[in-house]
Order: structure tokens, then sequence, then C-alpha cells
């Protein structure tokens, strides 16, 4: 297991950045980004607005963010809301 996982390594370590960049999105997908959840990258955590931008909008599709455009609606239909 030690050999498959050090040649795995060097495989991922020889990959032309565009296809490094394109492994990482992949592994926050899949794993995640979160440094308590899944301490992968714990050393180097950034802020990731193309992961962020993702999730949104997956959320966005799948209805999780439903609730603020019904509270943003009430807001409006009670003219609480004012322009910026």
């Amino acid at each position: 297991m030690r050999g498959e996982l050090k040649t795995i390594q060097q495989k991922i370590m020889d990959l032309p950045k565009s296809e490094m960049n394109a492994l990482k999105h992949w592994l926050d997908d899949v794993v995640g980004s979160d440094p308590i959840a899944n301490p992968i990258n714990i050393k180097e955590q950034k802020f990731d607005s193309e992961a962020w931008d993702r999730q949104i909008e997956a959320d966005a599709k799948s209805g999780k963010l439903d609730f603020l455009k019904a509270e943003a609606l009430e807001a409006k239909e009670k003219g609480l809301l004012k322009e910026i």
C-alpha cells in the first residue's frame, strides 16, 4: 500500500497545473473543504471562491435556499425593504 501511495503522489505532482486544479476542485466536491470534518489540507486553508460559487449554485438548484427567497418576498410585501 505504501508504494502505491507514493506512486499516486508522484503522478499527482507531475500533473500540469490545469489538471492539478481540476483534481483539487473534484476533491473539494467529493471530500469537502471543512478542515474540522475533513482535515486534509489544514496547513493551507484558504477561501476558494470557485468552490463557494459551485456550492451556492448547487444549493440554489436543490431548493435549499428557497426559504431566503420566501423571506425576502414576505419582507417586500410588508414594506420592510429599503432602497440602497
